[in-house]
This record gives structure tokens, sequence and C-alpha cells, in this order.
């Protein structure tokens, strides 16, 4: 109809609609104008599209070059922590110790270790966790430092002394987001005497054999982090009898979870510890791994894992 009116309209003007024809026309012509700058539009936007697809593609393969990159690095680090885990401790008479570690595939940076002093009726027990690799290497170069020294004096093997350590050459070089967890205690073999400090979240346990109580050692929960005034954490002092046990646990064992998500939780550890606390060192040990595994069925730990009993076999007699 509007191709009829426009054909009448040109043979004879005065027929139609002057002004009528003249706004179609117009109309027709904007219509026309917004078709192709929608065609243009439409263009770039394929132009764009392609270009995205390519620079799609190109970071897919950078990122999947910087996965390999990180999971090669990852496996370096975690090899390396295999490696400064102590396998081999000292025969510490009177002592029975039985350990374990496992390295989470995802997150570490526990290290234990158990060493006499240059007095031989005294040695350190020792179990740390980072948040990150890193972190743990930073720990370990200043704990060596602390040992060396200490072999000077021997008055530097005490808790306070490694404190002074971490305070001075430790928090100064941490980040903003790392949390370090800490227990260390120094034995003392003539009078079984253990002097300790416990920082953070790592579980430390003491069972009586006399009166079968399970009691946790003193601790302050808020772990070392950048800022903090490790004054404040206090040294304790805790006293043994034969068959008595310390066991300590890294907190990677409270971070386990169930296939439902579930943590595994501190309750869990300690009736583990009442129904095993009687059993020698080594069954207690690995009953503690053995649940921690059912518990997570085939799960793996998000964190590192380890775990530490001592037991005082026999009261070392003060020599003359």
């Amino acid at each position: 109809m509007q191709e009829r009116y426009f054909t009448r309209c040109a043979r004879d003007p005065s027929r139609g609609n002057l002004e009528e024809w003249m706004t179609l026309m117009d109309e027709t012509s904007t219509l026309k104008g917004k078709i192709k700058a929608l065609e243009k539009e439409l263009e770039l936007k394929d132009k764009d599209l392609v270009t995205y697809q390519k620079e799609l593609t190109r970071a897919n393969e950078q990122l999947e070059h910087l996965v390999i990159h990180i999971h090669s690095q990852l496996k370096k680090a975690l090899e390396i922590q295999r490696q400064v885990v102590p396998t081999e401790f000292p025969h510490i008479p009177g002592f029975e110790f039985s350990t374990k570690f496992i390295a989470s595939s995802l997150t570490g940076g526990d290290y234990f270790d158990i060493f006499e002093h240059r007095d031989k009726m005294q040695f350190g027990m020792l179990l740390s966790s980072s948040s990150g690799y890193n972190l743990s290497a930073l720990f370990l170069s200043v704990f060596m430092k602390f040992t060396f020294q200490a072999r000077s004096d021997e008055q530097s093997y005490a808790p306070s002394h490694l404190l002074q350590a971490l305070q001075k050459e430790f928090l100064p070089n941490i980040d903003d987001k790392d949390r370090f967890n800490c227990f260390y205690g120094a034995m003392n073999r003539r009078h079984l005497r253990l002097d300790y400090v416990n920082m953070g979240d790592v579980v430390a346990v003491h069972y009586s054999h006399a009166t079968k109580n399970l009691k946790r050692l003193q601790y302050e929960q808020e772990p070392v982090r950048k800022g903090k005034d490790l004054k404040q954490y206090k040294i304790e002092s805790l006293n043994f009898e034969p068959k008595d046990k310390l066991i300590l646990c890294s907190p990677g064992l409270f971070k386990a979870a169930s296939p439902q998500g579930e943590y595994f939780g501190e309750e869990r550890f300690y009736s583990i510890v009442k129904k095993s606390a009687e059993s020698d060192v080594h069954n207690l040990r690995n009953e503690v791994f053995f649940q921690t595994q059912q518990f997570m069925k085939s799960k793996n730990l998000p964190q590192d894992l380890t775990v530490i009993v001592v037991e005082v076999k026999e009261r070392v007699l003060k020599l003359a």
C-alpha cells in the first residue's frame, strides 16, 4: 500500500498529502541509517568477539602453563619439606618417642624435631606449623641459628630464648597474612620437668598414668603474626611421672574433613587418646592416624599432619 502511495504521489503529488509523503521518506531514510549503523556495530562486535576469543584462548594457555608451573613448584617445596623433617632422633634413656608426618599436597609447613642439649640430662622437643612453605623455611633458618648458638650457651635452649630469637629475627620478616603455630619444650631428665611455650593451634596433651586423666597443656590460642608482641606468651612448667605420656598434634588434624564437610575436631582426638593411652607410643600414634583416615575416606589432607607421642619409661636417677 505504501509503495502504491509513493508511486501515485510520484506521478501526481497533488493527489497525495505532500507532508505525509515527506515524513514517510524521512522515516525510511532514518530507518535505513539505523540499519546500516546496526550492521556496522554488529560487524564491529563480531570482530571484537573474534578478538575476545583469541585473547581468551591465549589467557587459557597462559593459565594452564601457570598451573603446571605452580604444581611443579609445589611438588619441589613438598619434597624439600619432606627432606628437612627429621627421620631419626637421638636415643634418650628413660624416654620413648613415636613420630609421624604426612605432607599435604595442597598446603604445608609443619616441622618437628627432638634433640639433645649440651647437657645430656636435658633435651628439646619442637612442633611448628606454618601457613606456608616460605614461612616454614624462614622459621627453620631462625631455629637452626638458635640451636647453633645454644651449643655454646646452655641457657639459650630455654623457651624464653627461643621467643627472643623469634621476636628479633622472625617477626620482622613475615607478611601480614602469615600465621605461625609452635610448641617448644625443654625437658629436664633429672627432675622430669618440662618447661614449654605453646603458641597458637598446636595441641599438646598430658596423660597421667597414675590418675588416668587427660589434660591439655596451657597455651595461647592466638598464633604468631606480624606485629605480635611475643612477650605475652608465657613459659609454663609441667612435672611428669613414669608411664606418663605427652601427645603433640599439629593443626592439620583438626582441619581434616569428612566427605560431608564435617571437621575432625578436638573431641574425636581426645576420645581416641583416652581409649589408647595405656597402649605403647606407636600404637597410640597409629590409632590417631588410622581414625583420621577412616574419617576422611579418600579426601586429601588440607594441611600437613604431624603427631608426636612421648612416654616416660623410667625415672632417671640424679647422679652424685
